[in-house]
């Protein structure tokens, strides 16, 4: 589970993601959402201290059925954990609900589409100077957003 999860949640088809980076870096997807076809991007990292869906749903957080039992939280499988069907239905709608909000957050804005489009990236490419420090990545990613308007 991850940023394609959420972005899943919130109503967007992936057409295609990829991850730019080892430990940090930048995520791009390629969709569709609400009728036009763009990129969304994000960055990731290793820890909830740097990666923003880690901080807002640890692994740990998802409700889950286990040999027919309801648990609040997955990680914790024990009777302190351990809820009606009623109660884990109520927690589990709330998570998606929680998830599909964290995916609009990178999809729109003001309720509307909030996509990158290949125009954006060519001009990014352009703008890019060969002394920068990080300019790999940056051209890595902005080449991949360009191939896949073109490829699609």
């Amino acid at each position: 589970m991850g940023y394609e999860t959420a972005l899943e949640a919130a109503g967007a088809e992936i057409i295609d993601f990829k991850e730019f980076g080892s430990y940090q870096g930048t995520w791009l997807a390629f969709v569709n959402y609400k009728g036009e076809t763009g990129i969304v991007e994000g960055s990731y990292g290793s820890c909830s201290g740097c990666d923003a869906f880690q901080a807002e749903f640890d692994y740990a957080d998802k409700p889950e059925i286990r040999e027919g039992k309801f648990y609040r939280n997955w990680d914790a499988w024990d009777e302190e954990c351990e809820c009606s069907e009623e109660e884990y239905n109520e927690i589990i709608n709330a998570y998606n609900e929680r998830l599909a909000d964290f995916g609009r957050s990178y999809l729109e804005s003001d309720g509307e589409p909030s996509l990158y489009y290949k125009e954006h990236y060519e001009h990014r490419l352009s703008l890019l100077k060969e002394d920068d420090w990080f300019s790999d990545e940056e051209k890595e990613y902005i080449e991949w957003a360009i191939e896949i308007f073109n490829k699609y």
